[in-house]
């Protein structure tokens, strides 16, 4: 299975906030008001980002924590509110007025409380800072000046208050007794994640963006320099809050705080992790759309890398591939050669158009020649799914591809077939299992159970934040990916 992406991310830690992005660049908020707007903006935003996750226990949990960040937080501006969403994305973001909103695939990612407190730190910390406001603030400057927008500023004001946000959410965890340094280990975790840029779909994820994001590095080490002048208060949380409890990735500066691993571990076992079948899932290099019923394979050497709209895939030598719905053809009476001449999109002019059959279905491939500086050619196949609703499939191929592997893209579009109820309902979302390691567990066979992800031993070390070599110990709790 390959972590998918979508345009709701826009950082390391997913959005840093949402802000109320005033209507009017002058109307710059109190506190109170902004209280007041996001209490009016609160279902909409649940309902934007994928509803209520309805485990309720785990929202019981996650609740407990970020009372006990506000108690920690110390600022009776705000009356700080969490939400779990059932979003398929690593998603955690605020919006200013106090309210936190995370994703139960950001809970999946996570490897203690410490660490889920650290992201809801964060996000508390940009509220607390009114990072929207000081942006609103330069957007009105940069408008009296005539020089909205600039850019460029305001990339220099997003990469400091991530900074800011990643320094004060550390103080905040400390002050509520959590270990300092797991926003650095949960921000190693992410970076992990980053370096297995192939795999992409039980988590959606916008490669980190420089221009307004700092780098995991120096994110990094702003956080681990924040925990080392930290002030961790004493909590009474027994030993389990002195230990992480297994070998994870080595930092510059010790923990001392509370970490509770195994209390985090047991509130999130069999939580749902990434999309649901509804929602298209990518396992491997199947793709299976569970609510309209259908799937198709990827080509040998291709794996995804978005999913949503539009499904996008890349392969070998520069290739890619391109696939989504179009609904609502204007001309839904004509054939599938007419649709491709006419309305397969602007600046597709195809040398070669040949009508056939694919599922059952009518469909038509077309073939252009792109003159460019690295030679190459479209392969664009559309199969007719209802008199208003067409299949595409677009692939971009460069002429150094060999004939066989080009016959190879071809049985994609071929794959593509409907499900019938039965085998639609027998996709089951992918859930995050945690294991007891025993003294025959080892790393491979641990990693032999996620047959969903390529790569699996990188997996299983990267959502469990294992050191390299790291060596498993009888008793030791383990996140895997189970369907």
């Amino acid at each position: 299975m390959r972590f998918l992406r979508s345009d709701l991310l826009s950082g390391l830690l997913v959005a840093a906030f949402v802000a109320a992005n005033p209507a009017a660049a002058a109307d710059i908020l109190t506190p109170e008001a902004e209280v007041r707007r996001a209490a009016f903006e609160h279902p909409s935003v649940v309902a934007r980002y994928g509803g209520l996750y309805g485990d309720r226990a785990l929202n019981i949990y996650l609740n407990e924590i970020g009372e006990r960040l506000s108690v920690a937080a110390n600022d009776d501006r705000w009356k700080f509110r969490f939400t779990l969403l059932d979003n398929p994305n690593a998603v955690a973001f605020a919006v200013a007025g106090g309210y936190i909103y995370v994703s139960r695939t950001m809970l999946g990612l996570a490897n203690s409380e410490a660490e889920i407190a650290a992201v809801l730190a964060h996000e508390m910390a940009h509220v607390i800072e009114r990072h929207s406001v000081r942006r609103a603030e330069m957007e009105n400057a940069q408008r009296q000046a005539k020089t909205f927008p600039d850019a460029a500023a305001f990339q220099i004001l997003a990469r400091e208050q991530e900074i800011e946000a990643d320094i004060l959410g550390v103080k905040i965890i400390a002050a509520a007794g959590y270990d300092p340094m797991a926003q650095a280990r949960f921000l190693q975790t992410i970076g992990e994640f980053s370096q297995l840029s192939n795999q992409v779909g039980l988590i959606e994820g916008r490669s980190n963006d420089p221009e307004s994001h700092p780098t995991i590095a120096i994110r990094i080490a702003a956080a681990s320099e924040a925990a080392a002048e930290a002030e961790i208060s004493i909590q009474p949380w027994g030993a389990e809050g002195q230990t992480l409890g297994y070998d994870a990735a080595p930092l510059a500066v010790p923990g001392t705080g509370m970490v509770r691993r195994a209390t985090f571990l047991a509130a999130i076992d069999n939580i749902i992790y990434g999309p649901r079948p509804s929602e298209g899932l990518a396992l491997g290099t199947t793709y299976v759309d569970a609510t309209s019923k259908f799937t198709f394979e990827l080509p040998p050497g291709f794996s995804f890398k978005k999913t949503g709209r539009a499904v996008l895939a890349l392969g070998p030598e520069g290739a890619s591939l391109r696939f989504d719905l179009q609904h609502r053809w204007w001309r839904s009476g004509s054939d599938m050669a007419q649709y491709m001449r006419y309305g397969a999109g602007r600046g597709l002019r195809f040398d070669t158009i040949e009508a056939t059959e694919i599922g059952g279905m009518e469909a038509a491939v077309g073939i252009m020649e792109i003159p460019a500086a690295v030679p190459s050619h479209i392969y664009f196949v559309a199969v007719r799914f209802t008199q208003r609703t067409i299949f595409r499939f677009q692939f971009t191929v460069p002429d150094s591809f060999s004939e066989s592997m080009v016959e190879r893209i071809a049985a994609s579009p071929a794959s593509l077939r409907m499900l019938t109820d039965r085998e639609a309902q027998t996709w089951n979302p992918v859930r995050l299992e945690v294991v007891t390691v025993t003294a025959d567990t080892t790393m491979e066979a641990l990693a032999a159970r996620m047959r969903l992800v390529d790569q699996p031993v990188d997996w299983l070390m990267a959502l469990n934040g294992l050191a390299p070599r790291a060596r498993l110990q009888p008793g030791q709790r383990i996140k895997i990916l189970a369907q």
